[in-house]
């Protein structure tokens, strides 16, 4: 009897539980359960083998496999995964389509229709890690039907991919890549696009990819942009047929994608001039929005362009030198410009003496300096050479800087002494001279501060003492210096505009809230008259008594018209601006309370604001460059909007020919036409509503449009129609957060619209700007905040997709291309010494950011602090 029972263990069993102490048991477990190639032909051993967890079992099993080529390879794996690991599973799925035989998909497709998920889902990798086959082909309808997963459509794209590059059936899987660039899921348009160009240059695609650009995302028409590039050259298709339609677009990403594919074309020359030949015959807007465009070729644009500058065709000369003078300060545009200020065209003159300056080359001063003499040429002459003079001295050339100078000033010393012509003369003389003190506000020096100063005091019109004084005022504070002689000189300015003693008692607080450096009026039943200055509210003299309700009646109605006081009477309340001859203007709001009458005046500064001095993101310079599009200006109540409006007007009234045309209600600072037109219309007074304003200025011919509030769907809707078509629209809307702008413009339209209102805000949206007013840290007034979103492609991509919650991490990545947060704001305030950390803590969001900058002691109080937010 045996005292031991030994029973040898299956090699199967031990393989499966990977029993085996050495490399070599292992090797002849492998050799017992397989053999050689005439070995066990069991495929269900064979393929159980091909779950063991080692890899060197699991390649020999496929070996096998592949000898054996027995499609009932495909039976026994789908039989056998349930309950094996899923990294395992997956990996047989994509290595064993390579060890069967042709024809295994047959097998495989009834396994679709089993019964249980993961094998349908294991028949379903099956197929597509495999070869593509007439099988597959028959479900291709179904697997890039839209309503079905885009998984699976994407994996399906693989094989065909796959079959195009090794020679398949090109007919049948290119009408599947042509169904596939029609599928909701953007990668797998992608995949089709990139299919249908596998291996091949076949232009019979461009009328199709060209058609698909208007409707595509920006990522994919990046890809048809090179794709129409590849294919261009060998077409026949002339360009006016494929890429000058895409400039003219007014979609940006679509322009962009014309620029793009010229850059690869071999006869970029030629293309850039047919281009101005084929652009005669656009709407001047879309012409410009088109050369805007052509920017971004660089240099490739320059030989073509100076050679158009010079050509006998004056409307393409004309079209060049427009386009030039948009490019900025390239030194080999010097000749054909100096060439071009004999053109006969004022216009085109006027924007080639702008790009001279910028130049700044000394060859351009005797040239202009001739000009002085004209009366309509001096317009643009005083800015030029104050530009050129500007840019001369920061080249270190101050003899030059001094020459292009000395007209200007010799232009303002003709202000002294007696009258010289008629009144009608006088005044056209008194306007060029403030076109020169406007003109030399860009230079922060001593010399011109004393300028201003003869002026204010000598000058015998009193439109010129008071612009003089003004800059004198802002330039002495831009050079950290006091204006010691400011009262002496305000006294000869207020002499000359007008007689203060014929003042009424408001009109006389007002002139004292201005003087004393108050940014409101407050004229209450019951108390005294209250002005804010730094954000807090005080009696406007320490004397002062309470008004009572017979005080405040008369007083305030003295200053209304019938029609306004008719306001007050029916509504309770009425807006408006008002100026005092000499001192200036003043928002005010008259309103009824249980007490009386009241009224709140803000005192709108003489000066007009700028891009630098209320503090915006220097970037914004820019406006000036563009001709079309939408720029949001977002805040609450009393944060500063239209100061930042009519800072943005400023700008482009300064720096450009331009048609500017805004509807305000009221109109708070008035603007003179400078380089550009300026038409202000104030709502009620010139026009009931601002949709019927819009309706009107677009038949006005304006090139910016500036709206004071986009407060119903009417005017929004009409915004984006003219910012589609051409101009540029600046409006303003009262919400305190950038990335909830969009939402409040596109949740303006009905539902059904608001698909198609987000593409609009998409295709035209220039920047978003949302600010907030903080306590400076001296004391002295009020500082802006500025969140900040800019029209980029990938804003546009979200706007598009419905996902502005994703806005905000797009600000924080973004801030090389201008975007910033309100706390990157803060934050920069901060370290500035603008405001202290205390303020910035209570209005930052990410308030762990601003912790380590926070003092023990506050040294802002929260009354302060609040009052800037109301």
């Amino acid at each position: 009897m045996a005292l031991f029972n030994f029973r040898k263990r299956d090699p199967l069993e031990q393989l499966k539980t990977l029993s085996w102490a050495s490399v070599e048991e292992r090797d002849e477990l492998i050799e017992s359960c397989l053999g050689d190639a005439t070995g066990t032909r069991n495929i269900n051993v064979v393929v159980e083998l091909m779950f063991v967890s080692d890899g060197l079992v699991q390649r020999a099993a496929l070996r096998r496999v592949r000898a054996l080529q027995d499609v009932g390879a495909v039976d026994a794996f789908l039989n056998q995964i349930q309950g094996k690991p899923a990294a395992i599973v997956q990996g047989i799925c994509r290595a064993l389509p390579k060890a069967l035989p042709n024809g295994y998909q047959q097998r495989t497709l009834k396994y679709l229709e089993h019964k249980d998920a993961l094998v349908r889902r294991a028949a379903e990798e099956l197929l597509l890690s495999g070869p593509l086959d007439q099988a597959l082909l028959g479900l291709a309808e179904d697997w890039l039907d839209p309503e079905g997963d885009p998984g699976r459509a994407l994996k399906f794209m693989d094989l065909i991919d796959r079959g195009l590059r090794q020679g398949g059936d090109s007919r049948d899987l290119v009408r599947l890549a042509e169904k596939a660039t029609h599928h909701p899921s953007e990668d797998v348009r992608t995949r089709g696009y990139q299919a249908l160009l596998r291996g091949n240059e076949d232009p019979r695609y461009l009328p199709q990819f060209i058609e698909a650009l208007g409707r595509e995302t920006y990522t994919n028409q990046k890809i048809l942009g090179e794709a129409i590039g590849k294919l261009l050259p060998h077409s026949n298709l002339p360009a006016s047929e494929t890429i000058f339609p895409l400039m003219a677009s007014g979609t940006t990403s679509l322009r962009t994608t014309a620029v793009n594919v010229i850059k690869r074309l071999p006869q970029r020359q030629k293309i850039i001039r047919e281009f101005f030949v084929y652009s005669r015959a656009l709407a001047p807007w879309v012409r410009d929005r088109a050369f805007d465009t052509l920017r971004e070729l660089g240099d490739e644009l320059m030989e073509p362009l100076i050679d158009m500058m010079e050509d006998d065709d004056k409307d393409l000369r004309l079209l060049a030198i427009s386009l030039a003078t948009m490019l900025g300060e390239d030194p080999r545009m010097l000749k054909p410009l100096l060439n071009t200020l004999d053109e006969d065209n004022w216009w085109i003159r006027s924007m080639a003496a702008e790009t001279l300056a910028r130049i700044g080359d000394p060859a351009a001063i005797a040239p202009l300096k001739k000009f002085l003499s004209d009366e309509d040429d001096a317009w643009i002459t005083i800015d030029a050479l104050a530009t050129l003079a500007m840019k001369l001295h920061e080249n270190g050339d101050r003899r030059s800087a001094n020459a292009a100078l000395d007209p200007l000033l010799k232009l303002l010393k003709t202000g002294q002494g007696g009258k010289q012509g008629t009144s009608e003369q006088e005044e056209e003389r008194a306007d060029l001279r403030v076109e020169v003190i406007t003109a030399l506000r860009s230079f922060q020096s001593p010399a011109i501060l004393d300028v201003y100063r003869r002026v204010a005091q000598g000058d015998r019109s009193p439109k010129v003492k008071a612009e003089a004084l003004a800059a004198a005022r802002s330039m002495a504070e831009a050079l950290g210096r006091s204006l010691e002689d400011e009262e002496r000189l305000r006294d000869a300015v207020n002499r000359a505009v007008t007689d203060l003693s014929n003042l009424s008692p408001l009109e006389e607080l007002l002139t004292q809230a201005r003087t004393r450096g108050a940014s409101d009026l407050h004229v209450t039943v019951n108390k005294p008259p209250m002005v804010r200055i730094n954000g807090r509210l005080r009696a406007i003299t320490e004397d002062a008594v309470d008004l009572t309700a017979e005080d405040t009646a008369p007083m305030i109605r003295s200053i209304l018209t019938e029609a306004q006081a008719d306001s007050v009477a029916q509504r309770g309340q009425v807006d408006f601006c008002y100026e005092i001859p000499g001192s200036g203007r003043y928002r005010a709001n008259v309103f009824f309370d249980h007490r009386g009458v009241n009224a709140v005046f803000r005192v709108i500064p003489k000066d007009l604001p700028t891009i630098k001095s209320i503090g915006m993101p220097g970037h914004f310079e820019n406006v000036r460059y563009w001709h079309q599009g939408l720029l949001l200006v977002c805040g609450a109540s009393g944060a500063g909007k239209s100061t930042t409006l009519a800072a943005l007007v400023n700008l482009i009234n300064e720096t450009r020919h331009s048609h500017i045309l805004s509807i305000e209600d009221p109109i708070e600072y008035v603007h003179p036409s400078r380089r550009s037109l300026v038409n202000q219309r104030e709502l009620i007074t010139h026009t009931r509503t601002y949709g019927r304003a819009l309706r009107g200025a677009l038949r006005e011919d304006p090139d910016v449009i500036v709206i004071g509030e986009l407060r119903d769907n009417e005017t929004v809707k009409l915004s984006l129609e003219a910012a589609e078509t051409g101009h540029l629209v600046i409006g303003t809307l009262n919400c305190t957060r950038a990335e909830t702008a969009i939402d409040r413009v596109v949740g303006s339209f009905p539902s059904d619209e608001q698909g198609q209102a987000r593409q609009s805000v998409a295709d035209s949206l220039k920047a978003i700007v949302a600010q907030t007013l903080l306590p400076r840290e001296d004391g002295n007034g009020m500082v802006a905040a500025f969140e900040v979103i800019m029209g980029l492609p990938t804003v546009a991509n979200v706007i598009r997709d419905n996902k502005t919650q994703m806005l905000s991490s797009l600000m924080q990545t973004g801030r090389a291309q201008g975007m910033q947060t309100f706390d990157d704001a803060l934050m920069e305030l901060v370290r500035n010494g603008h405001i202290v950390a205390d303020v910035a803590y209570r209005r930052a969001h990410n308030k762990a950011a601003f912790e380590p900058l926070l003092s023990d002691k506050p040294r802002t109080d929260d009354h302060v602090e609040r009052s800037a937010e109301h």
